[in-house]
């Protein structure tokens, strides 16, 4: 199955090498319409479809295994789940002239729990996660947030 995927999920991100490095193959780059937000308490982004600001990720062909461990991480239980932290729903997907190339599944933040929209922080206006973590110089942050980052050190 193919996925689309926008924030720690992307190539050499700390959840990329634990669920979909050696487990995936990557396809392309495409983008979704909508909003990415960084979180205030956590370091990984929220995406949600208000708005139309082109957000960049990667689309991967995965294995069911590896889709099921991914759902996990990211706290989505079942469809239309208010616990969710995130959904999964299938949304189009851009290429950088606008033009829809596929529809695939992507995380969206479930804000339809008070608890999780009460979390949104900054919009991250570039759209691009990876980009907005090399701005503001969070790789130390990452690093402290990873359960085994003495072994950098």
């Amino acid at each position: 199955m193919r996925v689309f995927v926008y924030g720690t999920l992307r190539k050499n991100q700390y959840n990329y090498n634990t669920y979909y490095k050696d487990k995936s193959q990557f396809i392309s780059y495409g983008y979704i319409k909508g909003t990415l937000y960084s979180l205030n308490d956590a370091i990984y982004p929220a995406f949600i479809e208000e708005g139309n600001t082109l957000v960049l990720g990667e689309i991967y062909e995965l294995e069911a295994t590896t889709s099921s461990r991914a759902d996990a991480m990211e706290g989505y239980i079942s469809e239309g789940n208010i616990n969710n932290e995130y959904n999964k729903t299938i949304l189009p997907i851009y290429d950088i002239g606008g033009k829809v190339i596929d529809r695939l599944p992507v995380y969206t933040f479930n804000i339809s729990n008070p608890v999780h929209k009460q979390r949104l922080k900054d919009i991250i206006a570039s759209g691009d996660y990876i980009d907005y973590l090399n701005k503001k110089n969070w790789f130390i942050s990452i690093l402290f947030y990873l359960p085994d980052y003495q072994k950098w050190l």
